[in-house]
C-alpha cells in the first residue's frame, strides 16, 4: 500500500539503488507537483539510455503490517509496472526476495509474512516491456490486488501463499 492506496503491478528489484514510481501512478495517486522535491539524479534505464526524474517525493509505504517512509524518484516514461520497489525498501522491511520463488520474505509483529507474485501478471507486464504493448491471449480479467500477506502458522509451517500483482526480480 502506498500512501493508503492498494498498488499492484510492483516490481521488485533488488539491484536498485532507488525505489522508482512512474507518472502514470503518481497521477492517479491525486499527487501534485507542489508535493515533489527537487532531484539531480540520473538513471540508468535497462537498455542502457539514462533517464532524468521529474522529481523525488517521500510517501508512506505499508507492507502487511509494517510501515515505512519511502522516497520515490518519479520518471516521466511509459512502464508496465507502476512502481520499482529497490534496495531502500527491502533493507527498511528487511526483506530477502526470492527470483526462485517470486516471493519476498520480511519479519512482522507475529512471524515470518511473505509476498508473493502473480506469474500472470509478471508475464504480461514482461511482453509489454519488451515489446511496447500488451500481448493479446492475456485476459483482462480484473483481480484484486492483494498486497496484504498472510501471517506465518502458529506451527512454524510454512507462510499461507496469497497471489499478488507483486513481481520480485
Amino acid at each position: 500500500m502506498i500512501a493508503n492506496y492498494d498498488v499492484g503491478k510492483v516490481y521488485v528489484d533488488n539491484g536498485a539503488l532507488v525505489n522508482v514510481m512512474f507518472k502514470k501512478l503518481f497521477d492517479q495517486l491525486g499527487l501534485k507537483k507542489d508535493d515533489l522535491s527537487p532531484s539531480n539524479l540520473s538513471l540508468k534505464a535497462f537498455n542502457g539510455n539514462l533517464s532524468y526524474p521529474l522529481k523525488q517525493i517521500a510517501l508512506a509505504v505499508r507492507t502487511g503490517p509494517v510501515q515505512t517512509i519511502q522516497h520515490f524518484v518519479v520518471l516521466e516514461e511509459h512502464s508496465a509496472y507502476n512502481v520499482i520497489m529497490g534496495r531502500p525498501w527491502l533493507h527498511a522491511i528487511e526483506a530477502v526476495p526470492s527470483t526462485y520463488h517470486q516471493s519476498v520474505r520480511f519479519p512482522g509483529p507475529e512471524g515470518i509474512m511473505e509476498l508473493c507474485g502473480n506469474q500472470a501478471v509478471a508475464r504480461e507486464c514482461f511482453m509489454y516491456e519488451l515489446t511496447g504493448h500488451t500481448p493479446s491471449l492475456a485476459t483482462k480479467k480484473k483481480e484484486k490486488s492483494n498486497i496484504h500477506p498472510e501471517v506465518m502458522e502458529e506451527s512454524g509451517t510454512e507462510p499461507k501463499k496469497s497471489k499478488t500483482d507483486f513481481d520480485p526480480l
